[in-house]
């Protein structure tokens, strides 16, 4: 099951008390099968795209928001712009490379992840070495949430590659869980919505559900974000259910979106 395993109490360097939040191994997870209508519309979606040769420039554009740091998605959600540049090419272009690299690589492991993460995030690939917390605030007490101590981060990690290596799960579902669960655990200091969209992006590919696009998601999730503080709260205290609803419903919302645009 999803949820929280277990609660560490911890003092803040101030002297305020918080609770880090440990969660369930998802390893083994009964992993939800309410996914197949959102499996159905991206295939469906997929093969509007590979009947369109125009279409592949608007594609490639789509990417580039789910590149972005997830502060600048923030940003964009909330209507103010963000000018372009060289940092953002930057982030766009090792998006790319990290999707690509990740397609043609045999499998999908913890080595793959770290190897994801050091492409997303310049001087990344190293497991955080202490606390961060969800949520605009000043010290972990007034945080969303804190995940998982540092300490706890190996033994969470290994479970989550165990769940990327599952072939008996549907790949929208493989996504959701995964996405949840990394998001959850939390394992680096910084880019973990990158990576959490990089993996959205090439677990269905990967597994073949589509060929050429998953419809973006970042910035729906930031532009609904009370929706999926919801659902990601839901999944923390064990309903993996909701949350794999939401993820499937705002997918298929993506994907109506992309169809739109490709039909202007």
């Amino acid at each position: 099951m999803a949820g929280t395993a277990r609660r560490v109490t911890a003092v803040w360097r101030d002297g305020s008390p918080y609770e880090a939040l440990v969660p369930q191994p998802v390893a083994a997870i009964a992993v939800p099968d309410g996914l197949g209508q959102a499996q159905a519309r991206l295939a469906e979606l997929d093969s509007e795209i590979a009947a369109r040769p125009d279409a592949r420039s608007r594609v490639r554009s789509l990417l580039e928001v789910e590149a972005l740091p997830s502060r600048t998605i923030m940003e964009l959600a909330a209507g103010r712009p963000v000018a372009p540049g060289a940092a953002v090419d930057k982030a766009v272009r090792r998006f790319n490379r990290a999707c690509t690299d990740a397609l043609r690589a045999p499998g999908l492991d913890w080595e793959a992840v770290l190897r994801a993460h050091r492409q997303l995030v310049p001087g990344g690939g190293e497991l955080r070495p202490g606390v961060v917390w969800v949520g605009p605030a000043a010290r972990p007490s007034e945080a969303l949430y804190v995940p998982p101590p540092a300490a706890e981060l190996p033994d969470l990690v290994a479970d989550l590659a165990s769940f990327l290596a599952r072939e008996d799960v549907p790949p929208l579902a493989s996504a959701a869980i995964a996405f949840a669960q990394l998001e959850f655990v939390h394992p680096f200091g910084d880019g973990n919505g990158r990576l959490g969209r990089w993996l959205v992006q090439t677990l269905p590919r990967r597994r073949g559900l589509v060929r050429t696009l998953v419809p973006p998601i970042g910035l729906y999730l930031a532009a609904n974000v009370r929706d999926f503080v919801a659902a990601s709260t839901a999944y923390r205290e064990g309903d993996a259910d909701a949350w794999c609803g939401y993820f499937g419903r705002s997918l298929i919302a993506c994907a109506d979106a992309v169809h739109r645009l490709l039909s202007d």
